[in-house]
């Protein structure tokens, strides 16, 4: 798990290298405070799609859809509060 945790957040860091990358500390974000990612316009998608790492990815003649390299198809966030 904490090897799949650190490539993530390696490919992360090349995507973006000025990305705060948050880990939640409880399986499946119980207790995970939204406020953390939420509105809060620290993505700038012009900067971000001239960044090496972005490029780089961009210039493979192969790209694998995260969909298909990390099984994620969607993601759902409930509050039951």
């Amino acid at each position: 798990k904490e090897s799949s945790i650190e490539h993530i957040k390696a490919v992360l860091q090349k995507l973006n290298p000025k990305a705060t990358i948050i880990v939640p500390d409880k399986p499946k974000f119980e207790e995970f405070d939204a406020g953390k990612i939420i509105n809060t316009e620290l993505f700038d998608m012009d900067e971000a799609q001239e960044s090496a790492g972005w490029l780089a990815e961009l210039a493979k003649p192969h790209h694998t859809p995260e969909t298909e390299e990390y099984g994620v198809g969607s993601f759902v966030y409930r509050n039951d509060d």
